[in-house]
């Protein structure tokens, strides 16, 4: 179990490292923009890609019926490589479509466009707040359970779109993908010191493999003494009970067996 538990993530790979921001509405002076992001690449040299997102608001509708469960989530190219995500129809967003209202739908919800649709849906019209987006690409149904994200019942629209719509959202999530040989543990803080420097941020947490690793590897360990003791409990009940049924034989057949030491 924990074999199968870990094999989706590891396939994700262990030289990626995740950024998350815990404040919200921060000033307009602090806030991360995706100008700060791209110059953080050339800034640490050990990073070889990177992944900013930003989870939009309001649900998606299509011919005017909301899809539920939908969420948009403003990306760049990088997103589709950085999370393993395959592409099955037309394609994903590309760094050239900035400011461009073109959308990429997940498994489930091109399913549930194509209930309502008679055609293809690369070039249909999929609605997010009061703007019309055209979809460019769908994605192939998602497995992986390690995401932050759903990606069978996301929207995903170019970041520019997103911060050009809402100046109120800002960036509070990045995906970055390291050098394999660098040292994570130098690499936070290179990165931590980034924000530091040239925001004043302090309010960052920056999580590496090893860390989520260690922590399934605990969870693991707590059920494994869960299991532990419900397995014990079960034999314990079940020994009882096959010593009742051994007792209560011997003892019916206690004259028979007499008998036949006497014989």
């Amino acid at each position: 179990i924990q074999k199968e538990a870990m094999k989706q993530f590891l396939a994700m790979g262990t030289d990626l490292l995740t950024l998350n921001r815990f404040s919200q509405n921060s000033r307009d002076s602090d806030r991360i923009l995706i100008q700060d992001v791209n110059s953080m690449r050339f800034t640490i040299p050990s990073i070889k890609e990177l992944a900013p997102n930003i989870q939009a608001q309001g649900l998606p509708t299509y011919k005017g019926k909301k899809i539920e469960r939908g969420s948009v989530i403003g990306v760049t190219q990088s997103f589709i490589s950085i999370n393993k995500l395959k592409i099955v129809e037309g394609r994903f967003l590309s760094d050239l479509d900035r400011l461009s209202f073109y959308a990429v739908v997940g498994h489930s919800i091109a399913e549930f466009m194509k209930k309502h649709a008679n055609k293809d849906l690369i070039g249909e019209k999929i609605k997010i707040g009061d703007r019309l987006f055209t979809v460019i690409g769908v994605l192939e149904n998602s497995t992986n359970e390690n995401l932050n994200f759903e990606p069978n019942h996301s929207v995903f629209t170019h970041l520019t779109t997103q911060t050009r719509l809402d100046k109120n959202l800002e960036i509070q999530n990045i995906k970055i993908r390291i050098d394999p040989k660098a040292d994570h543990q130098k690499e936070i803080q290179n990165i931590q010191e980034y924000f530091l420097n040239k925001k004043g941020i302090s309010d960052i947490e920056v999580r590496s493999p090893q860390e989520l690793i260690k922590q399934m590897d605990e969870q693991m360990e707590l059920y494994t003494m869960l299991l532990g003791a419900i397995g014990s409990i079960s034999l314990i009940v079940g020994g009882v009970g096959v010593m009742n049924v051994m007792l209560v034989s011997v003892t019916e057949r206690k004259k028979e067996i007499g008998v036949r030491r006497a014989l």
